[in-house]
């Protein structure tokens, strides 16, 4: 575990209106980051201005602008004055996409960025996934303002936590190769974990070396979500 521990939750594709207005209820001065959906964004910016909940994008395009309809642009949610995005998460991998281009436009607008990466299952059993996980972080050439998350994707939403084993094997190699290809990276990388954590299992997860959480299935629950940051306050942010 690690100082300045960031704790962010992803409420994937799931009807958010009454979830973020009881966040906006209970969060008083806690710390802590919401991902929503894209047409939620304003209600979330405009609920959450005045305290210390981050509102960001689950994905951008990897397109400036253009006939690309259906998607969401690095512009639009500057306007919106949605400041972090997450890119690349396993779910959004499935679709498509060109990660590499969204990572270089949304840091050229000086976005925060969660950049996810992961094996699936065939991978993690046949050892490769540092094969994989390299792939994956072949898309970044800066870490300026980047936080990666490491989120396998054989636990994500299946009850199913990484041992704190398999998250430092994952994380050291995560380390090690941000070290030797990212030019400037001091080695003090952000690396966040994901996959089904809740208030039972996140005090064992947090004593990895990681710097926090991407939280999905728990972070629809709010008082559950907020017992987590309570359990890792001395560790936050």
């Amino acid at each position: 575990m690690t100082s300045n521990f960031h704790i962010f939750g992803n409420f994937k594709m799931h009807a958010a209106g009454r979830l973020l207005r009881e966040y906006a209820s209970l969060v008083g001065d806690t710390r802590l980051g919401l991902l929503v959906p894209h047409p939620y964004l304003s209600q979330a910016a405009h609920l959450f201005q005045d305290t210390h909940v981050v509102v960001g994008a689950q994905s951008v395009s990897g397109h400036a602008q253009g006939a690309h309809t259906g998607q969401v642009s690095v512009g639009m949610l500057q306007e919106l004055g949605v400041g972090t995005v997450m890119i690349g998460h396993s779910e959004v991998r499935q679709q498509g996409g060109d990660f590499k281009a969204a990572l270089a436009l949304a840091q050229a607008a000086g976005l925060r960025v969660i950049y996810c990466i992961g094996e699936d299952i065939s991978a993690y059993e046949s050892g490769k996934r540092d094969d994989v996980l390299s792939a994956q972080l072949a898309d970044l050439t800066t870490l300026d303002q980047v936080m990666v998350a490491y989120e396998p994707v054989w636990s994500i939403g299946t009850g199913v936590v990484a041992s704190v084993d398999d998250i430092n094997a994952a994380v050291s190699m995560i380390r090690q190769w941000l070290l030797e290809n990212i030019p400037g990276n001091s080695g003090e990388a952000t690396v966040l974990y994901g996959g089904s954590i809740n208030e039972n299992n996140c005090e064992a997860v947090a004593d990895a070396d990681i710097n926090g959480f991407l939280m999905g299935g728990a972070s629809l629950k709010p008082k559950v979500m907020l017992e987590v940051v309570k359990l890792c306050k001395q560790r936050s942010y």
